[in-house]
């Protein structure tokens, strides 16, 4: 390996390790707690090294908004494989996009811009129209019967896509944990897929 080789590996080697600090600063204390010098201390570089690859903290977070957006695409779409039924397909995008925003709740929170500062990152990255396509895309191939509008389309995708991000951010912010919560959203979410199962089935 080349000298030139090298450093470019070095380079991109140095990158990720400041974007899974800042990942797991914000994992740890929350992303209002990320900050240039807190990077730098855990990796053991100057602050102005890291000024060589993000001009600011925000383009830390930015690419880490980006990242998380692809993960939440590719996440879909592989739960999305080989489903037989085609009203089950909507289905499952909703329970996979559920357990995304549980199981990757940090990432979720600063894609969403649902965390304690304020932010336009997500606003700013190209990639968060991703999983928008791949779930409105679910419900056009979970149609069964009869011929639906782009609008009628469009509009119970929101009416889904809002009632599912809704229950994800009480779930972050008000609603505590218990069986309580437990049983609130296995309900919604149940009579959420069972009003789309019907629209998806109703002739227009």
């Amino acid at each position: 390996m080349g000298i030139i080789e090298r450093k470019v590996r070095h380079q991109e080697k140095l990158r990720n390790s400041i974007i899974n600090t800042a990942l797991m600063i914000g994992k740890a204390e929350g992303w209002q707690n990320v900050s240039i010098r807190k990077v730098a201390d855990v990796i053991s570089y100057s602050p102005p090294a890291i000024y060589l690859y993000f001009k600011n903290k925000d383009e830390i977070l930015m690419e880490i908004t980006r990242i998380g957006f692809i993960r939440l695409d590719k996440h879909l779409k592989h739960a999305l494989k080989k489903i037989n039924e085609p009203c089950e397909i909507f289905k499952k995008a909703i329970f996979a996009y559920w357990k995304f925003a549980v199981d990757q709740s940090e990432y979720y929170k600063l894609m969403f811009g649902l965390t304690m500062m304020p932010c336009s990152i997500p606003v700013s990255v190209k990639e968060k129209d991703l999983p928008k396509t791949t779930m409105l895309n679910a419900l056009k191939n979970s149609l069964v019967t009869g011929i639906k509008s782009d609008d009628e389309i469009l509009i119970e995708f929101y009416r889904c896509w809002s009632t599912l991000h809704g229950l994800i951010a009480l779930n972050f912010t008000l609603l505590e944990n218990g069986q309580e919560r437990e049983i609130l959203n296995e309900r919604i979410l149940s009579e959420l897929t069972a009003t789309t199962k019907k629209w998806l089935i109703a002739k227009s």
